[in-house]
């Protein structure tokens, strides 16, 4: 699960810190012996969540909130209890997305785990989505590459069991995840592994003796690496085409 670091609090220093310095603590008790009268506890709380706000310390202000509502309510001031409902709502619904975050990652990780590949990139999905509705550029760049990570893991389980031909789709899709996300060196590697998928094919076939088939699972195999313009797999898989050919004069083409 990620967890957020709580920002800290530049130039005046943590609210908590400066309720002690008048001699109390944060709570109701220590705001009453430093400051007395309920609408002035209230509108310094209230203060002081609008700072915590301002700094990303999203719990911290909405304790700070929480605290003030009671006091504004008895006091009847109206005017301050419609500004803090406002900040209290903003603050709450970032702590609410956070949480949503939270849960989709440790839910991407569990599936992840497990092998439910798709499972697992749908909740990063939505862990991205919700980081850039948060503003995070640092989550947003942790969920890009998770994404990278877990579609390139998918493929290689399938290759793995020896399904060549859904590891063929899901390296073309993990492809397309590297390239939505900028991802230069995932994209060489997944170029590298579809035209390894298709070699590798071509050679098992060539092995088990099954010419004509080798020879066409070759061309593939030529195809995909012109498509990806790598000079060295075109004159390799060319290369091993001939050989095939010379092997077998009557499947020349």
């Amino acid at each position: 699960m990620v967890c957020r670091q709580r920002p800290k609090f530049k130039g005046v220093g943590s609210p908590s810190k400066i309720w002690r310095g008048h001699g109390g603590h944060n709570s109701h008790a220590g705001i009453r012996a430093g400051i007395g009268e309920p609408n002035a506890q209230a509108t310094a709380l209230l203060g002081w969540g609008r700072i915590a706000q301002s700094h990303a310390e999203w719990k911290q202000a909405e304790d700070y909130y929480v605290q003030a509502r009671p006091l504004f309510i008895q006091t009847e001031n109206a005017a301050a209890l419609l500004s803090l409902d406002s900040g209290l709502a903003q603050v709450q619904k970032v702590l609410d997305q956070q949480a949503q975050q939270a849960q989709a990652v440790a839910n991407a990780q569990l599936a992840q785990n497990e092998g439910r590949f798709e499972d697992a990139e749908f909740q990063y999905r939505t862990a991205l989505g919700l980081a850039h509705n948060l503003g995070d550029s640092s989550f947003v760049s942790t969920f890009a590459a998770a994404l990278v990570a877990t579609s390139a893991a998918w493929a290689h389980s399938l290759r793995e069991q020896g399904d060549l031909t859904q590891a063929n789709r899901a390296y073309r899709e993990a492809l397309g995840v590297a390239r939505e996300f900028q991802d230069a060196d995932a994209e060489s590697g997944r170029k590298a592994d579809l035209i390894a998928l298709a070699t590798d094919r071509a050679v098992s076939l060539r092995a088990g003796n099954k010419i004509a088939e080798a020879e066409l699972a070759y061309r593939d195999a030529l195809d995909v690496a012109q498509e990806f313009e790598d000079a060295e797999a075109v004159r390799s898989v060319r290369s091993a085409l001939i050989e095939v050919q010379t092997s077998a004069p009557s499947n020349r083409i």
